[in-house]
Order: C-alpha cells, then sequence, then structure tokens
C-alpha cells in the first residue's frame, strides 16, 4: 500500500522486480495522492476486485514510468486500473496481463495519457489492451497497441484523441492522425530480456521503426537509451 506522495525510483525493469506471486496486488495507491513508480517489473498481481497490477484510488495522480507489466489479472485493469485520478503511462511494456475489462489497463472517469509504451497480448473481453469508462479522457501518442487476446485493443465511452504516430493490427482504437496507422502488424517479437530490460523488440522491417514523433518523445526510451536519435 502507498500512503503518502512519493516516487518509487527503481534500478530499471531488470533489476527490480515485485512479484506479488499470484496472492494480492502489487500496489495500492491510497486517495488523493501524487505517485510516481519508474523503473520495475510488476509481474503476478492477482486479486477478485480492480488492479491486478496497480490500483490507483479516488483523486491519487499516477504516472508510470519504465516499467514492465506481466501476467496481472483482476476483472478490471489487469495491469492498472485507475478510478477517478489520472494516469500516465510512458515507456512501458504490458505484455499478457488477463482481465474482464482493460486487460492491460484500464481508467474510470478520469485522464489517461499513454507515450511511448507498448501493449501486446493483454486479455479482456472488453479492451483487450486498453479500457477507458465513464467520463475518461483518452490520449495516446508513439504507442503499439496488438495482438488482443479475447477481444479487441481498444474500448472507449468518450472521444480518443491520437496524439500521433500509434501503430496498431487492428481499429478499434480509432487512430485518425495521418502519422498513425490502423490494420498494421507492427512486427514485434516476444517479451523478452534485452538490453538490459525486459522488452517487446522490434523485429526487421518494423513499421514502429523510426515512425515515432519526436514531439511526444520523451528524454530516454525504456532501457535509458537516449532520444530522439539521428536528428
Amino acid at each position: 500500500v502507498v500512503n503518502k506522495s512519493v516516487k518509487v525510483l527503481g534500478p530499471g525493469p531488470t533489476h527490480l522486480t515485485v512479484d506479488a506471486n499470484h496472492r494480492s496486488r502489487v500496489f495500492f495507491v491510497n486517495p488523493g495522492l501524487t505517485v510516481t513508480i519508474q523503473g520495475l517489473r510488476i509481474v503476478n498481481g492477482e486479486v477478485d476486485t480492480s488492479g491486478g497490477g496497480i490500483y490507483n484510488d479516488f483523486s491519487a495522480v499516477l504516472a508510470v514510468e519504465g516499467s514492465a507489466f506481466y501476467a496481472n489479472s483482476a476483472p478490471n485493469g489487469g495491469g492498472i486500473f485507475s478510478m477517478f485520478g489520472p494516469l500516465r503511462v510512458v515507456n512501458s511494456t504490458f505484455y499478457s496481463n488477463t482481465a474482464g475489462s482493460g486487460g492491460g489497463v484500464m481508467i474510470s472517469n478520469d485522464d489517461l495519457a499513454v507515450i511511448n509504451s507498448t501493449f501486446s497480448a493483454n486479455s479482456a473481453g472488453n479492451g483487450a489492451n486498453l479500457r477507458a469508462a465513464g467520463e475518461a479522457t483518452v490520449v495516446l501518442a508513439n504507442a503499439v497497441v496488438e495482438k488482443p487476446l479475447n477481444g479487441d485493443n481498444c474500448a472507449y465511452t468518450y472521444p480518443f484523441t491520437d496524439g500521433g504516430g500509434n501503430i496498431e493490427d487492428g481499429t478499434s482504437c480509432g487512430f485518425t492522425d495521418p502519422t498513425s496507422f490502423s490494420n498494421m502488424d507492427p512486427l514485434i517479437a516476444p517479451f523478452q530480456f534485452m538490453n538490459n530490460t525486459w522488452v517487446l523488440p522490434l523485429l526487421p522491417g518494423s513499421p514502429a521503426i523510426d515512425s515515432g514523433l519526436s514531439i511526444n518523445c520523451p528524454a530516454t526510451d525504456q532501457r535509458g537509451v537516449v532520444r530522439p536519435q539521428g536528428s
């Protein structure tokens, strides 16, 4: 349980894994706090309510950066569930998380921003990779969303904003920016340990290579490599 405003700064997903061993969720962020979670591998969280990896409670402001979510499960928000609290996800990977709704991430009645992050092979009947419910607003930029299991990639109840540089292998995310692409295979390799972190690396010929927008580019990627390169 996170009971005060804090920055949880891990050394990176390769160096520190927080494993709930399918006995509980990994983090519960109490209401009204401002919390950053960075550089962790969050795995095997499991609950029968919401938020297998992280539950962000009322009015809490949560930022997740440079982290990997794997094999977490809950009825809502397998990786992360945020209720009436804004959520920002940067340079993070969500793979093989499971829920009834929002396998990777679910936001309810607040703002979700996803930047330079990858969602793959998450499972839910409603929004296998991403789910936004109630009066939730969503912005995606430089995101890759693919291989939904048991549902579509994305499910929203309110309008979605395409920040550009996105790729999905279906159409449910509703990408409209000319620099984003739907119905396109991003050509991603399996989840693996590579370059000192857990990632879903791009295969040769991937349309995601050099397709991200520098305007939305963080100073480093999930591995800590400086971005953009070659500009």
